[in-house]
């Protein structure tokens, strides 16, 4: 079963690492071809196919986002920091001189 193909939308040939996106079936020399560029290079034709090539595409999944880490701080720098702040906070409640 061929996917149904949206102009921008990401695929890629079965089982293999190429990302690609459609950009729709289009003249180029001797014919209608359906266009696909790299995901790297959206600029550029990567590969023409015909109809019946359609069949050997998937819709390329969404991609997970990679857990952001946190930066730890050790105890000694936490208590800095948490000074620093208790000394901002005074000194905002002070008057002007």
């Amino acid at each position: 079963m061929r996917p149904r193909m949206e102009t921008g939308g990401r695929y890629n040939w079965r089982n293999q690492p190429e990302r690609l996106i459609y950009l729709g079936k289009n003249w180029s020399g001797n014919g209608f071809w359906h266009q696909f560029s790299l995901v790297e290079d959206p600029e550029a034709v990567w590969c023409e196919v015909l109809d019946s090539d359609l069949e050997n595409f998937e819709e390329t999944p969404a991609l997970v986002s990679k857990p952001q880490f946190v930066r730890r701080i050790s105890p000694r720098q936490e208590r800095k920091q948490r000074k620093a702040e208790k000394r901002a906070q005074q000194r905002e409640g002070q008057p002007n001189a």
